[in-house]
């Protein structure tokens, strides 16, 4: 009760109140502290997203946009999580906390007397006695796989798509009806802010605002908040492919269209302004991916050659110039006989990681133009969807297999280089993305498969 008593307290500190230590509490074996964090937690995701529907309300473009069809519908549930019939051995229990009632027991007699004006104080206090109370979060030993799962939701839609995260504990993705939903990994329920009746392609947050790109009535549409066209580019492919830049300021659309050269187009997200274009080699582009500062993009082109034998390319080139940035190869492109199934720059910019359909997971070096590989125990060449993700700080890999195993690996070049770190086998369906939540600090991943299941894990490296 003491414990519990000292979670609550922290909620009165609103948005000030230390995330890191109700994060914490949400591991405590007593259940009362586990549903004071729930309930403290749940009040500032709540605020959150009442600053944010303020915000909409307010905005200048958003008050005068002629073309406002649906305000966001806002309600919250729990999700269903898929039963599990097998003894778990990626979850690690939680630790027993001591009690240190002693130490509580006064601050809550203290609590009982204090006025108004010494609240404050109060506060400062017992922030002291619950960082002594609450131990680390839970940790994996090595031999319990590096693996803690925070969370598991189910889209009953199938296939999610665009999952990006908002801060440490909040993500976005588009569910297979079209519906932008908004989880806590901490808290694990999510919200749906507005559906479109429009395919998504991919889903962008910048400056508390969801930008969405969009195939609907013969055009790819570039909309903000559901409220506001910022452009559109008619199109007759059912193929298209448009992704975000990290930052969202951006976007590359490859259209596909057939009786047209296959080009990439860079757009402003926020102005519609049009700003550079590269002619790549002839086929139907499959995927564009972002560097992290710079300014070389990857895309993959699929194709067939004279021999009628299907041929995967990638291509890296300046986005301010529009030409390859492969000059010191024989070819502008790197020329691969399997379908490549994920794509991702590191961090630094300088590696390009990508897997094949065997499963081998190859990294090339821009530097030296040498390419590494991991997983070499290959599968059979297969058609399957797959995901390639760096963490922020480009010391490990995380990739898919057509099994649903996601592996991550060490690629940081010290003498653990190569070594496999844990594998996570709580999806059944192949993963088609993964997203590590941008903080080096943190190791935390949301993963989906085609199925619509999405988890929240952390990989915990020792």
């Amino acid at each position: 009760m003491v414990r519990e008593a000292a979670v609550l307290a922290l909620g009165k500190m609103n948005e000030l109140a230390p995330r890191s230590l109700l994060q914490q509490a949400m591991a405590d074996k007593d259940t009362n502290v586990r549903q004071a964090a729930e309930k403290v937690l749940r009040g500032l995701a709540d605020v959150a997203l009442q600053h944010w529907q303020r915000q909409q309300c307010s905005s200048p473009d958003n008050a005068s946009s002629s073309d406002v069809t649906n305000k966001p519908s806002i309600y919250e549930k729990q999700l269903p999580a898929i039963p599990s019939t097998t003894p778990r051995t990626d979850i690690v229990p939680a630790p027993a906390y001591p009690a240190h009632s002693h130490l509580l027991a006064s601050l809550t007699k203290l609590a009982a007397t204090a006025r108004h004006a010494s609240i404050v104080m109060l506060i400062v206090m017992l922030l002291g006695g619950v960082a002594f109370m609450l131990q680390p979060p839970l940790q994996a030993p090595a031999e319990i796989n590096h693996i803690v799962e925070y969370a598991h939701y189910h889209d009953i839609g199938g296939k999610s798509s665009g999952v990006t995260w908002l801060n440490n504990t909040q993500f976005a993705w588009v569910d297979g009806n079209g519906t932008i939903q908004v989880a806590n990994a901490v808290i694990k329920q999510s919200m749906a802010m507005y559906n479109t009746p429009a395919r998504v392609l991919d889903l962008a947050w910048v400056g508390y605002s969801f930008y969405t790109a969009e195939l609907q009535n013969g055009a790819v549409i570039i909309r903000k908040d559901n409220r506001q066209t910022i452009f559109s580019v008619p199109t007759s492919s059912q193929i298209p492919v448009a992704t975000f830049s990290p930052n969202g300021h951006y976007i590359a659309l490859a259209l596909n269209e057939t009786s047209a050269v296959t080009t990439i187009s860079i757009w402003d997200t926020t102005t519609g302004h049009f700003l550079s274009s590269y002619t790549a080699q002839q086929g139907t582009i499959t995927a564009i991916a972002w560097p992290t500062r710079g300014n070389t993009l990857a895309s993959i082109c699929a194709s067939v050659d004279r021999d009628g034998q299907q041929i995967w390319k990638i291509e890296m080139w300046d986005m301010r110039t529009g030409r390859s940035s492969l000059t010191q190869e024989p070819t502008p492109y790197l020329s691969l006989p399997q379908r490549v199934v994920g794509l991702s720059w590191s961090p630094d910019d300088m590696r390009l990681a990508y897997t094949l359909a065997d499963g081998v997971v190859h990294v090339h070096d821009r530097g030296t133009l040498i390419d590494g590989t991991y997983n070499t125990r290959s599968v059979s060449n297969s058609n399957w969807d797959g995901a390639i993700a760096w963490s922020p700080d480009g010391k490990y890999l995380a990739s898919t297999d057509k099994n649903g195993e996601v592996q991550v690996w060490n690629v940081s070049g010290d003498n653990k280089d190569g070594q496999l770190v844990c594998t996570y086998m709580r999806h059944k369906t192949p993963v088609d993305a993964i997203s590590w939540v941008p903080n080096a600090a943190i190791d935390r991943i949301v993963s989906t498969d085609i199925s619509g299941n999405l988890f929240v894990w952390d990989v915990q490296d020792h």
